[in-house]
């Protein structure tokens, strides 16, 4: 999973912007204590890679995330299936929380197998995570397929929604 790198990346931004908490069973709370502005900040995988999600809740406590900058081109089939702030969200919360002047550039070269699903929240997520006020404003995908078999969805607040019959 990429707790560590959640806290890190967290930890790392603006200071005190973000209260992190665990519970027992290792299920993150992530609550923004300010906005945060992203604009130094490299984003350049995302979190939650291929089928591995975050796990955990996301509350912006209506805040905004803004000048989140994603520039990818994946080139192979076992690239990640999702790209944006969130790759892929399983059994999530995300709640509160505004993304502003943002913006993916996205290029698929070559390789075939899974699609690619580009959002400036979450690339892909299953049908049992639940977005709530959450807002995207003033942002922008590009997204091309230059030479791959593969399809490309994308959207502003998630690319794909898959059924996962766990």
């Amino acid at each position: 999973k990429d707790l560590g790198k959640i806290r890190n990346i967290l930890a790392n931004l603006n200071g005190s912007a973000a209260k992190k908490e665990l519970d027992a069973n290792g299920f993150l709370t992530i609550e923004l204590n300010d906005d945060i502005d992203m604009s130094e900040t490299s984003w350049d995988t995302g979190i939650g890679k291929n089928y591995t999600a975050f796990d955990g809740i996301f509350d912006g406590n209506n805040h905004t995330i803004k000048n989140l900058h994603i520039t990818r081109t994946v080139t192979s089939a076992n690239s990640n299936v999702g790209c944006g702030f969130f790759n892929y969200l399983d059994y999530n919360t995300v709640q509160n929380v505004t993304f502003i002047d943002c913006s993916i550039d996205y290029t698929r070269d070559g390789g075939s197998g899974s699609d690619n699903n580009v959002a400036i929240v979450a690339g892909m997520v299953s049908q049992k995570t639940v977005l709530q006020n959450v807002h995207v404003r003033k942002s922008n995908i590009k997204a091309n397929n230059v030479s791959s078999s593969s399809d490309i969805h994308a959207g502003l607040l998630v690319g794909s929604v898959v059924y996962n019959n766990s």
